[in-house]
């Protein structure tokens, strides 16, 4: 009996060895395992956060582009603004001196004298040439206003679509109240 109280301890013995053995190569696999898991996940984590960051990179780049675009036109429009400006200041001045030669004329000649006829032919003229040169600036001023018109337009057209609420000429949107 003592014989198969020792072969049985030994068994059991043997079985725990194996069995200590087995669960240490065990944990041993699973760490691997776990870790070429971590691994796989930590690899495919950081190439979505490259894939992210790369549209991101491209996203900023293409609304600097948009961005440089538009301070472009803004600088075009200003500029052909000053301008515009200028020939209205010029135009005003050439037709306040357009009135008073239109009122002028419209006064009757201080002394007809003999040639009245002549006189009123030449002034005539004179009238009519003063006329020409109000239309012509009224058609110059149609031209720069047209243009001031497309230029807003291409503004407006160019400005991007995701930016409601924000100035066309880039001035920031009024601050919100708490």
């Amino acid at each position: 009996m003592n014989a198969l109280l020792v072969q049985a301890l030994a068994t059991l013995v043997a079985i725990g060895v194996a069995w200590g053995l087995g669960v240490s190569h065990g944990t041993k696999q699973d760490k691997l395992r776990s870790d070429l898991v971590i691994s796989s996940m930590r690899l495919q984590a950081q190439e979505k956060t490259d894939e992210f960051n790369a549209s991101q990179r491209s996203q900023e780049q293409a609304w600097s582009r948009t961005l440089l675009r538009a301070s472009e036109v803004r600088t075009d429009a200003i500029a052909k603004a000053v301008r515009v400006e200028s020939a209205l200041r010029d135009a005003r001045v050439e037709s306040g001196g357009l009135r008073d030669a239109l009122r002028a004329y419209a006064a009757p000649p201080p002394d007809p004298g003999p040639d009245a006829l002549r006189t009123c032919g030449a002034r005539a003229e004179r009238l009519g040439e003063r006329v020409d040169a109000g239309l012509r600036i009224q058609e110059e001023l149609g031209g720069f206003v047209a243009a001031c018109a497309a230029t807003v337009r291409s503004l407006l057209a160019g400005w991007p679509s995701g930016s409601v609420g924000a100035a066309p000429l880039g001035d920031p949107p009024p601050a919100k109240a708490p």
